[in-house]
């Protein structure tokens, strides 16, 4: 078990100790798609150990869901269902790393596409191939594909 994956259990542990309901409720959920993760795995290579990255990726995967279902139950004026993915973003998100602003990934990206010279929008998919490399779950993938098409059309 990743030491990523014992925090979580710990807290889950922690909130039904402490009765809170909303932290109980969704670190289940997020246990539950480790678990079904963990499951995934040892049937494809017979190991059943997840590591921290693989975690954070669930993790991440659990965020994003339900960003998309805020986004979908705002259109449909549905506010109770809304609120309620906000508060398990907030018990979520607590597992993930601090994020790089928006300054710390340009000057990423710029470091990357100054050595590769005149640069235009078909380029694009290589150069984001490469700062996500060196980005990886240090940064929106949103934000840096912005900053990466704003430095190509620009010429940095």
């Amino acid at each position: 078990m990743s030491t990523l994956q014992e925090k979580i259990n710990e807290d889950l542990t922690s909130a039904l100790k402490q009765r809170e309901t909303d932290r109980y409720e969704t670190l289940r959920l997020l246990i539950a798609a480790i678990h079904n993760r963990v499951i995934e795995k040892r049937t494809k290579s017979g190991s059943d150990k997840l590591t921290d990255e693989e975690v954070l990726e669930i993790v991440k995967r659990e965020v994003k869901k339900r960003k998309e279902a805020i986004e979908f139950y705002d259109k449909a004026g549905r506010d109770d269902r809304s609120n309620r993915e906000k508060i398990e973003i907030s018990v979520i998100s607590v597992y993930l790393p601090t994020e790089l602003d928006i300054d710390q990934i340009k000057k990423v990206v710029r470091e990357i596409v100054s050595p590769l010279g005149g640069l235009s929008d078909k380029d694009f998919g290589r150069v984001m191939g490469l700062v996500m490399k060196q980005l990886k779950g240090k940064a929106d993938a949103q934000v840096v594909g912005g900053v990466v098409k704003e430095m190509i059309s620009g010429g940095v």
